[in-house]
């Protein structure tokens, strides 16, 4: 899972999803829930994305649902957003 930090593009979430990005959306987590999930956060090198890393480890049924509970919305999909149908 691909993530950014936050502290690297000012604490403004619009940032992380600019450009080819502009289709995505955004939850908000600390470094420290995915550790207590027993999974990695690891720096990407990527000279196009300032602040990237990749969260690492196998994300099982329970890793799933944690991370959608106790994650914030900081940009949420639209209303009836189905992610089966591609957005244009």
């Amino acid at each position: 899972m691909s993530v950014i930090l936050a502290s690297a593009r000012g604490n403004d979430a619009s940032t992380a999803i600019s450009g080819n990005h502009s289709a995505y959306f955004v939850v908000e987590f600390t470094a420290g829930f995915v550790r207590g999930l027993e999974q990695g956060v690891v720096a990407f090198d990527d000279p196009d994305e300032q602040g990237h890393h990749h969260v690492t480890g196998k994300k099982t049924g329970p890793v799933q649902r944690r991370f959608a509970a106790d994650s914030a919305w900081r940009i949420a999909p639209p209303e009836g957003f189905d992610p089966e149908i591609p957005l244009a």
